[in-house]
């Protein structure tokens, strides 16, 4: 069970943070941010459990295939270095990327958002 849902515009998430001590979180949102085309059109969903935490990266259809890079590499090797630093706390941090319907970059689709693992 979700204690808490946080969906904000990653730019504006990143610019809240304190620069000075970083999170497992933020460095997620900030190499998600660096590989994209359309920064400022990410939104990023982060849901607290007790023993788990999910980030949810919502982009341009564009920018999901810079995230998910060839074979799944790019979020692969993301989810393998969020979970190094995430290792000695014990949180289980699960990194999703899903469709934009409302975003003018993203392709048409039947109006649902869809996961991608």
């Amino acid at each position: 069970m979700q204690d808490q849902v946080t969906s904000v515009p990653a730019v504006e998430l990143m610019q809240a943070y304190d620069h000075a001590s970083i999170c497992v979180e933020q460095l997620a949102i900030l190499n998600v941010l660096k590989v994209v085309g359309f920064p400022e059109e990410v939104k990023v969903s982060i849901s607290r459990g007790k023993r788990s935490v999910m980030i949810e990266f919502e982009v341009a259809d564009s920018d999901r295939g810079r995230i998910i890079g060839k074979n799944g590499h790019t979020i692969s090797a993301l989810r393998s270095v969020v979970g190094a630093v995430a290792g000695p706390s014990g949180t289980n941090y699960v990194i999703t990327v899903l469709e934009d319907e409302e975003n003018p970059h993203s392709s048409p689709n039947d109006g649902r958002r869809h996961r991608r693992r």
